[in-house]
C-alpha cells in the first residue's frame, strides 16, 4: 500500500525501477482526482478497477473490499 500526493515531487521508483516523482507518476497512471485508489500487481498491471473519488460513503467500504478481493484472486492465479 502506497499513498501518493499528485501535487508533490516526492521521489519514488516506478514499477520498472525508474526514478520519478509522485506528481509525474500520478500523471503517468492518469490519476487526476483525489482520492483515487488503484490496485496494481508487482509488475504494474492493474488488478481491479480504480476507485475514483469518494462516491457514496455508505458503499465506499464495499467498493474497497470488492477491489481488494478481486486483486487478491488475480495475484493468487499468477503463482
Amino acid at each position: 500500500v502506497r499513498e501518493l500526493h499528485m501535487d508533490r515531487a516526492t521521489p519514488l521508483l516506478d514499477f520498472s525501477g525508474r526514478r520519478t516523482t509522485s506528481a509525474d507518476f500520478s500523471r503517468q497512471i492518469q490519476a487526476r482526482f483525489a482520492p483515487t485508489v488503484m490496485f496494481h500487481g508487482p509488475d504494474g498491471a492493474a488488478l481491479a478497477e480504480a476507485i475514483v473519488g469518494f462516491r457514496l460513503a455508505d458503499f465506499y467500504g464495499a467498493y474497497l473490499d470488492r477491489a481488494i478481493e478481486e486483486s487478491r484472486i488475480k495475484l493468487q492465479h499468477r503463482k
